[in-house]
Parts: C-alpha cells; structure tokens; sequence
C-alpha cells in the first residue's frame, strides 16, 4: 500500500471542495460584489484561525523577520489578489471556463519550481504549453470565432489567470515556509494577513453596508466558502509540505472536473462538444509540460 495514500485523498477532498466553491461563488455574485464576497469570505475565516493562531503561538515565538515578512506575503497574494483577481472573473465568465482555465496552474507551477525550487523543467515542455493554451482558446470561445461576442469570457479569463500566477507565487513561496512550520499555522496566518489587506479595499470600493441585506441562503453559502476552503487549504498545505510542488500540482486537474459537472447540474451551464475538445486539449498540453523527456 502506497503510504502517500492519505494524502492523496486529502488531495482530492480539496479539488472536490474547490471544485464546489466556483459554483457557489458563480450563484452568490448574483447578489454580492466579488470584492465584498472575498472580504466577507475570509474575515469569516480568519475569525475561525484565531484561536488556532494562539494554540500554536508557542512555535511562532522563534519566527524570524523575514519568515514573517513571507507570512504577510503569502496573504497578499494567496488570499487577497488571488481572490479579487479569480472571484472578478468568474462575475465575467462561466464557472466551467473558470475552473478549466486554473489548470495552467501545474504549468506555471513547474515552472516557478524550475527556477525557485530546483526541480526540472525541460525546454521541449513548451510544446505542451502551446497546446494548453491552444485548448484555452477553443474554450474561451466554445468554437465560436466571433471575438466581441466573447469579449467578457475573455476578460474574465484574463482575471482568473492573474489570479493563477498569485496562486503558484503562493504555493512557491509557501512550500519554503512549510519546512520549518506546521501548514495550519502557515494558512492561518496568510488568511489574517490576507484579510487584513482586504479590509481598507472593501470599505472604499464596495457597499459593505450591505451585508445586512445578504440572503439567509446565500450566509449559509458563504460559511460554507469559509469553513470548506480551511479544510482545502490544510490538506493542500499538508501535501505540499510532504510532496513536491509539481506532484501535488497534478491533483488540481480534478478541479474542473468536480466544477463541470456541477455547473450543470446546479446552474444549468451547459456542456458543448468545444468545451469538451478544449479541456482535453488543455490537460494533454499540460500532461506533455509533465511527462519525463
């Protein structure tokens, strides 16, 4: 028996758990700014960190400036502009589009290991890479050539995948810090750093006022969001700090997955024979990007 089986479930209950979290956010951006369902979100989050920031104080008391100068860092980009980036694209695009467009992370990832991490990364991959974004083209425009009439599935795009290479920065620089603490310390951290950074943002740029206002259904929606993504995020950390950074990448092909069919299930987004060809596209790229040459 394979003894890294643990925590490959682990891995998969996450992708399973972020796979979801496209289709709610998708539902919620009908009545929240994504900025404020982000804040929201995470400040919720960070509330449930609290107190386990201060069971596990005693291991922080010998962190340097500069690890925690890296905490700070891995909230500014794993929560804040990851999650204004992604939750601003999915408000443009589909959830079916977001959550196949994440799976550039894998080849973003191995390349930021290539240079970061030491781990290896061959020039011949680019192949691979073309024929991802070969298969995000046909994606985007589910066969249909007319630009400006996917003019917001492109901006949406653009959006997510800025918030992708905030994402693999996150994982990089969190892989470091994983060496030397646990990963429910470092997530918890990054989310109150995180939140911290997207408090002035919510207050200047959305009507926070509000959040009185914001459907029963849809607080359960968000507490959802927030207590689910712990639990993405610890088993995701957890791997991280047991596997390398390309290997734990690879799960995230289960995202879009777990997104698609849930979509279409509870949004009614449908499933075309483009979808389908770019997807596939899309991981057969990113295999090639991941295969021994």
């Amino acid at each position: 028996m394979d003894k890294n089986l643990p925590i490959y479930f682990g891995l998969i209950i996450a992708a399973l758990i972020w796979g979801s979290t496209f289709v709610a956010v998708k539902d919620l951006l009908k009545e929240m700014n994504p900025i404020l369902l982000v804040f929201t979100r995470f400040a919720i989050a960070s509330v449930i960190f609290l107190p386990l920031i201060k069971f596990s104080s005693k291991k922080t008391e010998k962190m340097t400036k500069n690890e925690f100068l890296k905490l700070i860092l891995l909230g500014f980009f794993g929560i804040t502009l990851l999650y204004i980036f992604q939750y601003v694209g999915v408000n443009y695009t589909t959830a079916t589009i977001s959550s196949v467009i994440i799976m550039f992370d894998p080849v973003i990832i191995i390349i930021l290991s290539s240079i970061f991490l030491n781990e290896v990364f061959k020039k011949k991959k680019i192949i691979g890479v073309l024929l991802a974004l070969l298969g995000s083209f046909i994606l985007i425009t589910n066969g249909d050539f007319n630009f400006s009439a996917h003019l917001n599935d492109f901006i949406g795009s653009f959006f997510v995948i800025l918030g992708e290479l905030c994402w693999c920065s996150y994982v990089i620089l969190g892989k470091k810090i994983l060496s030397k603490y646990s990963p429910m310390l470092v997530i918890g951290y990054s989310t109150i750093f995180g939140t911290i950074f997207l408090f002035p943002i919510a207050v200047v740029l959305t009507p926070i006022f509000t959040l009185p206002t914001v459907s029963l259904l849809n607080w359960t929606l968000i507490l959802y969001l927030a207590v689910s993504g712990i639990v993405a995020y610890f088993f995701w950390f957890y791997a991280l700090k047991k596997l390398y950074a390309s290997k734990v990448s690879m799960f995230e092909y289960l995202i879009p997955v777990f997104s698609i069919i849930m979509a279409a299930i509870f949004l009614k987004e449908i499933i075309t024979v483009y979808i389908v060809l770019g997807g596939v596209a899309v991981i057969l790229g990113i295999n090639l990007v991941q295969r021994d040459w």
